[in-house]
């Protein structure tokens, strides 16, 4: 099993070992115990437990603290980088950005507004510390090497990223997500041939899997095929209608096509799922 010890997410948080281990019994983190009953944390309970100390050094009852804890938990998203996430707690409401759009509380005082690439240069000794092990190690499964894989790119390590998802899919060849991350990162580098592969790759396993079917069309797109990229943009709408990047995209593709009409029905789907902050 992967993950980060107990002292070593409390010395990164600064909270005691104490405090983390009750937070991880209460349910409040993702923490899973391993063979020996050892609780081990993965880097969304650093941003959980982020938010928890910033709220107690704020004053913010310990009821509030872990009615935002319960909250958040919930609103991160899984399988999915966290480099670009910003976490803003309000009191005890929780918002999350994720993508582009900046949410604006409406009123009252800010208790924590923090963004996960802010933590980067304090997580990456954790990180590289934890893969360094990892490479010696025999027992890992392909889940914990997607894991891994995640946590390097969110120090920005992304050769390292590449090599831990291929050690996921030689162990996993079905995991669908580790498909989709490589696929990025490969595309990201101009390798859109080979990042095609691992998007289809990944829609064979999972048909309805939203981000491989998103991600295949901007490829398609970078290669202006464009009558494939809007079709399979309107696939990825039929899985999620509320897949405002997929809203997005078809109304800059249906501009550039001509078809003022499907664009502006479009784009304007997109901004009434962007425009308004969310509290989870």
């Amino acid at each position: 099993m992967s993950g980060y010890t107990t002292r070593e997410v409390a010395e990164l948080v600064g909270l005691t070992p104490d405090h983390v281990r009750a937070f991880a019994r209460a349910g409040l983190l993702t923490a899973s115990r391993d063979g020996r009953g050892w609780y081990r944390y993965s880097l969304q309970d650093v941003v959980l437990l982020r938010t928890a100390k910033g709220l107690q050094d704020a004053y913010v009852a310990p009821r509030k603290i872990w009615m935002s804890l319960r909250k958040l938990k919930s609103a991160l998203p899984r399988g999915r980088p966290l480099s670009t996430i910003r976490v803003l707690v309000q009191d005890a409401d929780v918002l999350v950005q994720d993508r582009e759009s900046l949410w604006h509380p409406g009123s009252g005082q800010m208790h924590l507004d923090f963004a996960m690439s802010d933590m980067t240069r304090e997580i990456a000794p954790l990180v590289r510390k934890a893969m360094a092990a990892a490479t010696r190690r025999r027992d890992l499964t392909g889940g914990d090497w997607y894991r891994m894989g995640l946590d390097l790119e969110l120090i920005r390590d992304l050769e390292q990223a590449k090599d831990a998802y291929r050690r996921a899919l030689s162990l996993q060849p079905d995991h669908a997500d580790a498909h989709v991350n490589l696929g990025r990162l490969l595309q990201h580098e101009g390798r859109i041939t080979e990042a095609e592969r691992h998007y289809l790759a990944a829609i064979e396993r999972a048909p309805k899997h939203v981000n491989a079917i998103f991600s295949l069309a901007h490829a398609l797109e970078q290669r202006k095929r464009f009558d494939a990229a809007i079709a399979t943009y309107k696939k990825a709408l039929r899985v999620d209608p509320d897949f405002a990047d997929a809203h997005y995209n078809l109304a800059q593709l249906y501009e550039q096509q001509g078809y003022r009409q499907s664009a502006l029905r479009h784009i304007a789907r997109y901004r009434s799922l962007t425009e308004h902050s969310s509290t989870i």
